[in-house]
């Protein structure tokens, strides 16, 4: 899990960030990236074959698809989940497209009818060691 947050903020913060900003243009930036990057953001939320809800996590839109991923022990066990949208939208996870148990990652199907996806964009480089990282979530349901 800590890889795909590491790498997932980094996806995200890579062209946000330079090594030597003053922390006032640091802050700017990163509120920019909450703004920019909150679309691409869903909340999963898993429930039992009772339908009550056994777990939630983060995910996140990484096509116009509605292919989203997300750690595989989020929806080990589960007998279905939900998607959650920023717009507060809920959806139907339809299935699994890939998954890595070894790796901790899954590619969901979520059937979307409108065009409004935002995923996140990716990077192609890793982030050095050291470097800062920005996580962003989706927070649990009220």
């Amino acid at each position: 899990m800590k890889r795909l947050v590491r790498l997932a903020a980094y996806l995200c913060l890579s062209p946000f960030w330079s090594t030597g900003q003053n922390s006032a243009i640091a802050a700017e930036d990163i509120v920019r990236l909450v703004k920019d990057v909150k679309p691409a953001v869903v909340l999963i939320q898993t429930f039992d074959a009772d339908s009550q809800p056994s777990g939630s996590a983060s995910g996140f839109f990484i096509n116009d698809k509605a292919h989203i991923i997300t750690n595989h022990h989020v929806i080990e066990g589960a007998y279905s989940a939900t998607v959650r949208t920023s717009s507060g939208r809920e959806y139907a996870v339809e299935g699994i497209l890939a998954s890595d148990i070894k790796a901790d990652i899954v590619k969901l199907s979520v059937n979307i009818q409108d065009s409004n996806i935002t995923p996140l964009k990716l990077s192609t480089t890793i982030p050095s060691e050291g470097e800062d990282i920005v996580v962003i979530g989706s927070p649990p349901r009220p």
